[in-house]
């Protein structure tokens, strides 16, 4: 069920003025609304509104007294104590991407977000302790408060940003609220999406025929959003409609997507993106293509080689910034075998370029399908909730396969390779040793004279059944797919070498165990 929530704007200049904490508005309420300079109304509940120093950059006092009586006491509200949710960058506080927002914990009854500056038309949702969203449809005013009656307690406050950064933003200020902030931990899982109007969610919300808008755009369903829910992860999206890899739709000429890629708001300067440390993804999905693809004779068919070579590059670049990341390249379901015409096969020729791309790239790169979609479409033929849905299970169960790698305790069988989309896997063990380069003595096979680099620094995988301290080596002179190929060809999963202690395995979780570990 869906709560209600208070939005509140600076009152025009009136002859009386309410003085800081006093009464400024609620039901029934027939007095002064404007409050003196440095203040701002801020709704309580439904019954009373109080003038907060500073728009409710300070603590303020106690609202635990009856509906329209002047409360009492204090509290210790900690202004600015929240956690950005996506790509925001710090400097401007500025919500532009989709999928943007900050989060945070309090304990109290109430609690509220100050909005320094909204431009344009903006939609969001306000999650009250992981419930149904409160969908506000276009922002407006100064702040954003937690429903009325709240009961006195511990409250997790999400807010995300639904619509895209065309259509407008929101700066955040500080939050503030009756009672005391608290801590909000991050998951330790990360996911980004980078693409175009399908990962902004355009027109989801829409029943076609439709006509897009910041209010039909929903962010937070669209299929990396519910994948990211799924795993238990964090996300953010770096996505803008009419974006393309190599071409934008349309007689759209301005910067395409990579370029896009290296801001860190999306009106910010190129390359203003610093690529911190601390919000490395795990799992970095590419939903691109729809644009460069479509053409319906306005123009000539994109190259489809030179398709592969812009993600081929585009995943190069950004692989410099996150090296043991997971990648997962999607088709796109706005594209058929059928439509403009049967001898296009657009979905088809964009899947192989896709897997040409990943054969290029090696390593931890996957392709993702999302088949051709039916009737469960939203403005302009865009995918709607129902579409997404499905297709956040399969991008889940992808990347749980990739990150977890977990199988039935005593299967030896090595984890399946990544590109195989399949799901199977080995336990994560904490690593004893690192080395650059340690060449296996005989009588190691030829093929296995060197070892494997692990999946990171920290750890690698390993059988379940296998107990002892595990010694990784890293190899510089073999890659993955030589070794691969060297065994039975590029897509065999080598068997484990028991006779010689050593175990190696395929795909994106390549590891060899030097010291022979013991079965149980």
């Amino acid at each position: 069920m869906k709560s209600s929530f208070s939005v509140l704007a600076l009152a025009g200049v009136a002859a009386a003025q309410v003085p800081a904490w006093g009464q400024c508005g609620g039901a029934g309420f027939t007095g002064p609304t404007v409050c003196v300079a440095g203040n701002t109304c801020i709704a309580v509940n439904d019954w009373y509104s109080q003038c907060q120093v500073g728009g409710g950059n300070i603590a303020v006092p106690s609202t635990t007294s009856a509906p329209g009586s002047v409360p009492t006491g204090n509290s210790t509200g900690s202004p600015g104590a929240f956690r950005f949710l996506g790509r925001v960058n710090p400097a401007t506080k500025e919500l532009t991407w989709p999928g943007t927002g900050v989060s945070f914990t309090f304990t109290g009854s109430w609690a509220s977000i100050e909005l320094t500056s909204v431009t344009g038309t903006n939609s969001v949702d306000l999650v009250i302790d992981g419930g149904e969203p409160t969908v506000i449809s276009n922002v407006e005013g100064t702040s954003i408060s937690t429903p009325a009656g709240l009961s006195d307690g511990t409250h997790v406050v999400v807010l995300r940003k639904r619509s895209e950064s065309l259509y407008g933003t929101i700066v955040i200020g500080d939050v503030t609220t009756d009672g005391t902030i608290g801590e909000d931990v991050a998951p330790t899982r990360r996911i980004e999406i980078i693409g175009d109007s399908i990962s902004v969610g355009y027109g989801l919300d829409g029943t076609n025929p439709c006509t897009n808008s910041a209010a039909v755009e929903n962010n937070p369903k669209t299929y990396g959003a519910l994948a990211a829910e799924e795993l238990g992860a964090d996300y953010s999206v770096v996505a803008w409609s009419g974006k393309g890899l190599i071409r934008n739709i349309g007689d759209d000429d301005a910067v395409i997507m990579p370029i896009l890629y290296t801001r860190y708001g999306a009106n910010d300067a190129d390359d203003s993106y610093t690529f911190p440390a601390e919000s490395a993804p795990d799992a970095i999905v590419i939903n691109l293509g729809t644009n460069d693809f479509n053409y319906l004779n306005t123009r000539d068919p994109v190259d489809a080689t030179a398709f592969t070579a812009g993600m081929v590059g585009f995943v190069q670049s950004i692989q410099t910034h996150y090296p043991d990341a997971n990648y997962f390249l999607m088709t796109s379901p706005m594209l058929s075998d059928n439509y403009p015409t049967a001898e296009d096969a657009q979905h088809t020729t964009l899947s192989n370029a896709v897997k040409a791309a990943i054969t290029e790239l090696g390593g931890k790169v996957q392709l993702v399908d999302w088949p051709t979609q039916g009737a469960d479409v939203g403005c302009d033929y865009h995918p709607n909730a129902a579409t997404n849905a499905a297709e956040a299970t399969i991008l889940a169960a992808a990347i749980k396969a990739a990150l977890e790698c977990l199988k039935e305790e005593n299967d030896l069988t090595p984890c399946q390779p990544v590109n195989d989309g399949q799901s199977s896997g080995l336990r994560r063990e904490p690593t004893s040793l690192m080395q650059e380069l340690l060449p296996l003595p005989p009588p190691y096979p030829e093929h296995a004279r060197f070892a494997l680099r692990s999946i990171t620094l920290r750890e690698t995988w390993a059988p379940a059944s296998y107990t002892k301290p595990i010694v990784t080596t890293v190899a510089t002179s073999l890659t993955m797919q030589s070794l691969c190929t060297s065994y039975g060809g590029a897509d065999r999963i080598p068997r484990f070498f028991e006779s010689y202690g050593e175990v190696v395995v395929c795909g994106s979780h390549a590891v060899a165990l030097r010291h022979g570990p013991e079965r149980n």
